[in-house]
């Protein structure tokens, strides 16, 4: 009987052992990222020169190179066309950086242009006011993957930006690769 009580008491003090070890063991998964900091607050005073009609162009062409040497245009891509502003250089930096669109301040739209790109990535913004300018796209594209467990389709690319300058109702050629 003792040796029976023994042998029950070493097995529960192992389990205990063993559940504060499993205990022990386990890891909290990090806690989310914290969310980016607004963007640079939209300012009324920096976009009224960008409010009227003007007669400045700028026009471009948007692609990217593969490692391989291969030319992928950002055909039927959106290209926005924004104010150099505080806000706008600050958005067009996020979306380059994440690879994503990011939110533009509401009142900055009034005075933010959207075109698509053509076959060949070109894309063109007229009547635009004197001033500064920033200008974002993306280039992806897929390709296929082959491996010992068959064939996989990828996408890669990303987001492309510039800058121009518009004056005297010149135009602005810009290249963004």
């Amino acid at each position: 009987m003792n040796n029976t009580h023994n042998t029950v008491g070493r097995f529960i003090a192992a389990a205990l052992l063993l559940g504060m070890l499993l205990v022990g063991c386990q890891t909290t998964p990090p806690p989310p990222p914290p969310p980016p900091p607004p963007l640079a607050a939209f300012s009324e005073a920096e976009y009224s020169k960008y409010s009227v009609v003007g007669t400045g162009i700028v026009e471009g062409q948007a692609f990217a190179r593969t490692k391989g040497g291969d030319v992928k245009y950002a055909a039927g891509s959106q290209v926005i066309l924004t104010p150099a502003t505080a806000h706008g250089v600050d958005w067009a930096k996020r979306c380059y950086q994440q690879d994503r669109w990011q939110a533009l301040d509401p009142n900055a739209k009034r005075f933010t242009r959207a075109t698509t790109a053509d076959g060949e990535g070109r894309f063109r913004f007229t009547e635009l006011p004197d001033g500064d300018y920033v200008i974002v796209t993306s280039v992806f594209w897929e390709y296929t993957q082959v491996n010992k467990y068959g064939a996989f389709s990828n996408t890669t690319g990303g987001f492309l930006a510039g800058s121009a300058s518009v004056s005297n109702g010149n135009i602005s050629k810009v290249v963004l690769n």
